[in-house]
């Protein structure tokens, strides 16, 4: 579910306001392969299945947008706020071992039922967040062509995350910080234009599953947080040819990353605390976190939108050349 109000003021002033919901349920059931014998063929599996998923999503923004004169200077204003509040619950997590009676050389299927045997040390996973933010940008033309962008995001956060019957928290934190933007945008013609821009993201650190040792997240141990660099070129020609050629340098720690664990015992996620930043270049392509790509977009909105890769190991870093072309009316 999805609604937005956008109201024109007057000529120089529009306020837009909108909301979005979303859920998903699901029951689930499937055989894992743990072993495999590759002499008899024999495959060793268990039987999993998750009961009573459930996942909502709510989010919700409103900001003013406009301009005005100062110092015979024209700026153009743009400060709001959004919140969002997400939970992810798994009810029954069903962990079954079965006989030993798949053989891959000879598979016979069908003969078995969906597990039953709810493991309550697994089940009741729960990950809670919730975050608000105000922020504010302002875009101040200091000529036709050159115009400097500057605004700041404050945010404010809790979560809570963990599993089992009784319930054990492997997060429960909360925080707030302000998070700088800035950039510049040079309009070479009504067709092309320049932009630089600096950006910061926060992303709080969490777990479901236990960390090495019993440790809990909490306020204590220092979010994900990142800085971006970024420089391009925009360009529409005559609205039938556009693009985008940027390049970026993305900084990030504090990263909480999964370290295999073979030690006769289970996988476990471990957290590395911060060190020195370990930089590394690819090009990778991934989803990101929603502040920091909002963060450049609000700051770029009149020059570019662009996406950013997801982070990896302790501390990461990437810088990427990135382009992009659209015809249209053709």
């Amino acid at each position: 579910m999805q609604a937005s109000v956008d109201h024109r003021i007057n000529n120089d002033w529009k306020l837009y306001a909108a909301y979005s919901y979303n859920t998903e349920s699901s029951n689930t059931n499937q055989l894992r392969v743990t072993a495999v014998n590759p002499v008899t063929g024999i495959v060793t599996r268990s039987n999993d299945g998750t009961q009573g998923s459930l996942s909502n999503v709510s989010y919700g923004t409103a900001y003013l947008q406009g301009g005005f004169w100062l110092g015979g200077l024209r700026n153009d204003v743009l400060f709001g706020g959004d919140a969002q509040y997400r939970t992810i619950y798994r009810q029954d997590l069903i962990r079954q071992s079965t006989p030993n009676v798949f053989n891959l050389y000879n598979p016979i299927y069908g003969t078995l039922q969906p597990g039953t045997t709810v493991s309550a040390s697994d089940s009741d996973q729960t990950d809670k967040l919730g975050n608000r933010a105000l922020f504010f940008q302002d875009t101040l033309h200091l000529t036709n062509q050159l115009a400097l962008v500057g605004g700041v995001r404050y945010m404010e956060y809790e979560q809570l995350a963990g599993k089992g019957r009784p319930f054990i928290a492997n997060t429960n934190l909360a925080g707030d910080k302000a998070l700088p933007l800035g950039g510049v945008i040079y309009k070479f013609t009504e067709q092309i234009s320049l932009y630089g821009s600096y950006t910061q993201s926060l992303k709080p650190t969490s777990t479901i599953a236990p960390l090495t040792g019993g440790v809990v997240i909490g306020s204590n141990i220092a979010p994900e947080e990142g800085t971006s660099w970024e420089t391009g070129v925009k360009f529409d020609v005559n609205q039938r040819l556009s693009g985008t050629v940027a390049l970026y340098d993305i900084d990030k720690k504090n990263v909480l990353v999964v370290a295999v664990q073979r030690r006769d015992g289970p996988d476990r996620l471990s957290h590395r605390r911060q060190g020195p930043l370990a930089r590394r270049r690819g090009r990778r392509h991934g989803k990101a976190d929603r502040q920091l790509e909002h963060d450049r977009q609000l700051c770029l909105h009149r020059c570019a939108r662009h996406r950013r890769p997801d982070a990896g190991g302790q501390g990461a870093a990437e810088r990427r050349l990135e382009y992009r072309l659209a015809l249209s009316g053709l």
